[in-house]
């Protein structure tokens, strides 16, 4: 390195992972809740049929990859980060049931199951 100081960071992007100086998972779980709203938010806005099964799909083959990708690394351990992820599928389901407004929605009802997550402590 020849006597080069390194400079000092707070947060470093590897492999699709940020990984912050204090090893916390939040700012990464922020980033991709972020844009798995994104995306469902264009699967809604250009999917012409309302077809309950097709958005769905559609779903889990653009959204839930985000959610998942690498999870056993950054793993939530607080309720707070379990909440941020599983935000961004609850307001997917909460958009696609518009004719089922009155109805209350779970995430069995559309043949989900919660992203993959650790047990969450206090």
């Amino acid at each position: 390195m020849q006597n080069e100081v390194l400079p000092n960071v707070t947060s470093v992007r590897d492999l699709g992972i940020n990984v912050t100086n204090y090893l916390s998972p939040s700012d990464h779980l922020c980033d991709i809740a972020a844009k798995a709203h994104k995306r469902a938010s264009l699967i809604h806005r250009y999917f012409v049929s309302r077809n309950t099964d097709l958005l769905i799909r559609a779903y889990k083959v653009y959204v839930r990859q985000l959610l998942e990708y690498n999870s056993v690394v950054w793993s939530p351990s607080t309720i707070h980060d379990i909440e941020t992820i599983e935000s961004a599928q609850r307001r997917f389901t909460e958009n696609t049931r518009i004719s089922q407004f009155f109805l209350q929605v779970t995430f069995t009802e559309f043949k989900l199951t919660k992203p993959r997550t650790s047990q969450a402590i206090n």
